[in-house]
């Protein structure tokens, strides 16, 4: 970079006297991977705003500035930082002589920017520089587009409910202690012992529940299994209530297995 951290600090105070009175300067530049629970937002709509640069509160950008990939998990960017960082504030300083050209700089619409929103804060996505310049020179509002992001309860509330479950899917051998997490899709595929099942994730506390029952009391599927014994309906795919029946032969089936397993162990 053509001018020194000192240098850009040193020309931000002619262009904005008393900018280090700001108290957000000594702040982290937060990620959007550091909102709690941030897979669980989903966008939800695209829209051309103004906005405050005060409530820009952090940024996303690959492999630059605040990014944490290859960072400790504690690493956080400041953002005083920031103007020591900017890759195109050098042209800034040599093509703007004034804090009014800068702000009409900043207004300008060469290039887009772009801004993440969740709740009433902002991340920027594009335009980083001149968004920086904003917030640090108290420009009053920019029109940005705004990517909104609101929080999915109902997405929330499924996987946590599938995390509740988890080690009871590991001990009964459904699914190894290797699983990943996918928030892309609504079902979930099972270890059993003829096939993969395949069943919709709303189901698995039903499914515990049930596999727990016909351990003390195995007569209970009966029923059911010869039900599926004589259909010929495939009964890897488990997508509606009307469906669950077909869950208590391969949950004999497993029942059987993990049997075998632990005697086996046992003589051994």
């Amino acid at each position: 970079m053509k001018y020194s951290p000192q240098d850009r600090e040193d020309w931000l105070a002619s262009i904005h006297p008393g900018y280090e009175n700001q108290t957000f300067i000594s702040e982290d530049v937060a990620h959007p991977s550091h909102i709690l629970h941030s897979r669980f937002f989903t966008e939800k709509e695209v829209m051309i705003e103004y906005i405050s640069p005060k409530k820009i509160c952090g940024l996303e950008y690959a492999w630059g500035y605040n990014c944490p990939a290859y960072k400790s998990k504690e690493w956080r960017m400041k953002w005083i930082e920031m103007i020591h960082s900017l890759r195109r504030l050098d042209r800034v300083i040599d093509n703007f002589k004034t804090k009014s050209e800068i702000i009409a700089h900043i207004h300008g619409d060469e290039d887009p920017k772009v801004v993440m929103q969740y709740g009433d804060h902002y991340f920027t996505t594009s335009g980083q520089h001149r968004l920086c310049l904003a917030k640090f020179l108290e420009v009053d509002q920019v029109q940005v587009s705004v990517r909104k992001y609101v929080f999915n309860r109902n997405l929330f509330c499924r996987e946590m409910r599938l995390k509740r479950f988890m080690p009871k899917l590991i001990e009964y051998r459904f699914l190894s202690k290797f699983y990943k997490e996918n928030l892309d899709h609504d079902f979930i595929g099972l270890n059993t012992q003829k096939d993969i099942t395949y069943i919709k994730k709303e189901y698995i506390k039903f499914l515990i529940h049930r596999y727990e029952l016909l351990i003390s009391n195995p007569l209970k599927g009966i029923k059911n299994e010869l039900k599926v014994f004589f259909s010929p309906e495939r009964t890897s795919f488990i997508n509606n209530d009307l469906e669950l029946y077909r869950l208590d032969r391969i949950l004999r089936e497993q029942i059987a297995y993990n049997r075998r397993i632990h005697c086996n162990k046992t003589q051994n």
